[in-house]
C-alpha cells in the first residue's frame, strides 16, 4: 500500500506545485524500485511542469461511476520509470461534480500500485477533489511565503480546515529568505501550526527561468534549493 502526501498552498502563487513535482521526482528518482505518482487535483487548469501522464478529464467519469481501469491508469500515466502523472498540464476544466469521497476513492484504488501517492491540491479549500485527497493524505504539507497577505490568507481559512479536521504535518516556508521578518518560528505561532515540522525552501536564483519554461526547478542544478527539497523528501521517505 502506498503513502499518501497532499501538497496545499496558503496563497495563490505560494510555489505549491513546484514543490510538489520536485519532491516527487526527487524521490523517484532516488530510490531504486520505487513507483511515484502524482495527482494535480488543482480545477481549473494546472502547470506543465510534467509534461505527458493521463489527463484527469478521461478518468473522471469512470471515478465518478467507481469504475476505473486501474491497469490502464497506470500504463496510461507512465512519465517514465518509476515515475506517473495525472493531470499534468491539464487545461481548465470543471470538476465542480466531483466530491471529497471522489478524492479518497480515486486514492485507495490506486495505492496498491504505487509507492507513493504526491497530491497537488492547490490553495483552494472549496474544491472536492483535492479535498478528498487531503483527507486520504497521511502527510499534509502546508506550503507558505513569508507574507503578510499569505498568512492572513492562512488565517481566514484555517476555521474550515479545523472543522473538517485537516491540519499539516509539515509547514514548508518557501522561497525562504533568512533577511525576512517573518520567521518561521513567528509564522508557526501566527497559524496555530506548533505540532507541524517547519522546513524552508531557500529562494532560487533559477525561479523566473523555471516558471518561463515550465520545468521543474530540478533540472537547474540550484544547490541550496537541491538541498532544501532532500531534506523535505527525507521527512516524507522516512515512512515508505
Amino acid at each position: 500500500m502506498s503513502r499518501v502526501v497532499s501538497f496545499h498552498g496558503g496563497c495563490h502563487g505560494a510555489g505549491t506545485s513546484m514543490l510538489a513535482v520536485c519532491a516527487a521526482e526527487h524521490i523517484a528518482s532516488s530510490f531504486a524500485g520505487i513507483r511515484v505518482m502524482i495527482i494535480f487535483a488543482q480545477s481549473p487548469g494546472s502547470p506543465e511542469y510534467v509534461r505527458g501522464g493521463l489527463a484527469l478529464r478521461s478518468i473522471a467519469p469512470h471515478i465518478l461511476k467507481r469504475n476505473p481501469d486501474v491497469d490502464e491508469i497506470v500504463e496510461r500515466s507512465k512519465i517514465s520509470a518509476g515515475f506517473h502523472a495525472i493531470g499534468a498540464g491539464e487545461g481548465p476544466a470543471d470538476f465542480s461534480d466531483m466530491h471529497p469521497d471522489d478524492g479518497s476513492f480515486l486514492a485507495e484504488a490506486l495505492s496498491p500500485r504505487f509507492d507513493l501517492i504526491v497530491c497537488d491540491c492547490g490553495c483552494e479549500p472549496d474544491r472536492g477533489l483535492s479535498l478528498g485527497l487531503m483527507f486520504a493524505a497521511d502527510d499534509r504539507v502546508s506550503v507558505a511565503l513569508q507574507r503578510e497577505s499569505c498568512l492572513r490568507r492562512m488565517e481566514q481559512f484555517s476555521p474550515v480546515y479545523a472543522r473538517l479536521g485537516i491540519s499539516a504535518d509539515v509547514l514548508a516556508v518557501n522561497r525562504f529568505g533568512s533577511g525576512a521578518a517573518y520567521t518561521p518560528g513567528y509564522m508557526a505561532r501566527r497559524l496555530a501550526a506548533g505540532g507541524a515540522d517547519i522546513l524552508t525552501i531557500r529562494e532560487s536564483s533559477a525561479a523566473s527561468s523555471a516558471e518561463a519554461e515550465q520545468l521543474p526547478l530540478l533540472r537547474f542544478r540550484d544547490g541550496g534549493f537541491r538541498k532544501d527539497i532532500a531534506l523535505l523528501c527525507g521527512r516524507i521517505a522516512e515512512r515508505l
